[in-house]
Formats: C-alpha cells, sequence, structure tokens
C-alpha cells in the first residue's frame, strides 16, 4: 500500500518538478539579471497542481478497471490445512 501511495505522490508531484528542472535548465543556458528575472516571477502553481491531480486521478481510474476480481465471486478468507496457510482466493 506504502508503494501505491508513493508512486500517487510522484504523480501528484512530477508537473511541478519537470518545471522547476526546466527553469534551471534555462537559468543555465540564458542567465538573466536579478532585475530582469520574468522567468520565476509568476509560477504556475495552480497550473501544475491540476496537472498533477489529473494525473493522479487518471492512474487511480485505470488502476481501478486493471485489477481486482469480479464483483459476482464469492471470497474464500485464509485458512489453515494441514498446518500451512492457504491465502484467501475469490472464486
Amino acid at each position: 500500500m506504502l508503494r501505491v501511495t508513493l508512486i500517487h505522490l510522484l504523480l501528484l508531484f512530477a508537473p511541478t518538478a519537470i518545471y522547476v528542472g526546466y527553469l534551471l535548465v534555462i537559468r543555465k543556458l540564458r542567465p538573466v539579471s536579478k532585475k530582469n528575472n520574468v522567468v520565476t516571477k509568476k509560477l504556475p502553481f495552480f497550473t501544475l497542481i491540476a496537472v498533477g491531480l489529473i494525473l493522479v486521478v487518471a492512474s487511480l481510474v485505470s488502476l481501478s478497471f486493471s485489477s481486482g476480481s469480479a464483483p459476482e465471486g464469492n471470497y474464500t478468507p485464509p485458512y489453515i490445512k494441514n498446518g500451512s496457510v492457504v491465502s484467501g482466493q475469490v472464486e
């Protein structure tokens, strides 16, 4: 579960990280003066977070369609048989 949560957090913050990386590359290639720093005066944080949220929602929707069992199946919980644990399953 932690892995899934970390993946969704990564998707949420990926657009911001890519944009900040882009700004760093642009600043190295084309240095600007402190007075005329137009590139970083207005960062589009709302747009970046919105794109991140869209990515998270898309990944949650795709996860819901691609995983799990049929809803009409019968769930058998885990049980012990001859001293070993038989994992739960949906039949």
